[in-house]
This record gives structure tokens, sequence and C-alpha cells, in this order.
């Protein structure tokens, strides 16, 4: 069983950190720090099916389409962030070829492109995670630490240094248009990740850099 320990916080007791302070101990602070770096790379992200714009989607044609297809789907995400100025869409018809089941026709189509807003508000981010990839999306919020809770005495694990972080985070920095009746409509889970305070844990590792989060050591040296 970990033991945590939790610092009682008081005013005479408040540690100022300065460019002189250093980043190996093991206390609140620095742990707040070291957790708020690696959040730094992170955001609060709006994904969408298809990030690689332009996009061209073909619209559904009959109400059934409209039920069924996952285009109705893109087209409410893309036209909700192209009322909050990330997208500009242009109408357009495009050419069917003739198959075994149909014969050449037109459809209608909507093909999506960036803004300047939306170019810099779509951001790519290493995925932290055992399958690693690259997450890519629109970006509404960062995320800070708003207060450590508690942390695992430092232990030696595998030649390293770790201590194991309990933590609550809040979104910053919110951007307006994530605040937009569309795209709170086309994203339904936007309203309630931007007001809610989550518990998340993290293990630190001690770094001759000082401490940081494990997810990162793959990015520098130890």
């Amino acid at each position: 069983m970990k033991k945590f320990t939790t610092l009682a916080v008081t005013a005479g007791l408040a540690v100022v950190m300065t460019g002189c302070s250093t980043t190996d101990s093991a206390d609140k602070e620095t742990f707040e720090y070291a957790i708020n770096e690696n959040l730094a790379n992170d955001c609060l992200m709006l994904t969408t099916r298809d990030a690689n714009f332009p996009v061209t989607v073909d619209v559904p044609q009959t109400d059934r389409e409209q039920l069924i297809s996952v285009n109705s789907t893109k087209i409410e995400q893309y036209d909700a962030l192209v009322e909050a100025g990330l997208l500009q869409v242009q109408n357009e018809q495009r050419e069917v070829m003739a198959t075994l089941e149909q014969d050449a026709h037109t459809v209608s189509a909507k093909t999506y492109s960036l803004t300047d807003k939306g170019q810099q508000s779509l951001k790519a981010v290493h995925m932290q995670n055992a399958m690693g990839g690259v997450r890519k999306g629109f970006c509404v919020a960062s995320y800070k630490v708003d207060e450590v809770l508690e942390f695992s005495e430092p232990t030696e694990t595998m030649g390293q240094t770790v201590s194991h972080v309990h933590y609550t985070m809040t979104p910053t920095g919110i951007q307006e248009w994530g605040r937009s009746p569309a795209v709170q409509a086309a994203f339904p889970n936007v309203a309630s990740r931007l007001e809610a305070t989550r518990r998340e844990n993290a293990t630190l590792v001690l770094s001759d850099e000082g401490w940081v989060d494990e997810t990162t050591l793959d990015e520098r040296p130890l």
C-alpha cells in the first residue's frame, strides 16, 4: 500500500518558488509545477471525424440519408465550426460516375477549409499512452492544476525515483467560440467539460532536470 503525504497549507508555510528554487524537492508546489509543464503540451480538444483539411462531404439527398448517413453528423460539426469562425465552406456540385447499380449523376457537396483562426486553433498532440499516435483537433481550452491533493513518498523503482500524485485540474484560457450554442450542440460534451473540475493521477519521475511526468521520458534524456 502506498503511503500518501498530505501537506497542510498555511500562510506561514507557503513556499514561494523562484528562479533559484530547486525542482527536485518532493512537495506540492514542485509537483504542481511539474504537472503543469506537462499539461502545457495538451489541451481540451474538439475532434472531428476528419481533421485533414480541406475536407469535402457529400450532402445527404433524402430524409432517410439524413437520418442514417454519417455525413449528417460531419456537416453538423463542420457547420458549427464555420459559425465559430474556424472553418469556411464552399458549396459545390460533384459528378458521380456510373456503377452497376445507378447511372452517373450529380450530388451536392460541401468543402470545408481552415480560416486563419482555425489554423491557429488546430493542434496535433502526441497521445500520452501505450498506444502512442497523434490526436488532432481544435483546442478550446488548456488545463491547469487546481490542487495537488496528495502524493506518495518518493521511492526507488527500477533505478528511478518515483512519486504518485493525485490532483485536480480545471480548464483555463477558454475560447469564446467554445461556448457558442452551435458548437455545444454539435459537440455535446463540451459544455460539461468546460465547467468540470477533474480528478487525475500522475506518476512523476525525478530526472536530471527535476520532476517530470513519466509520459514524457521518451522525449527527453534523464
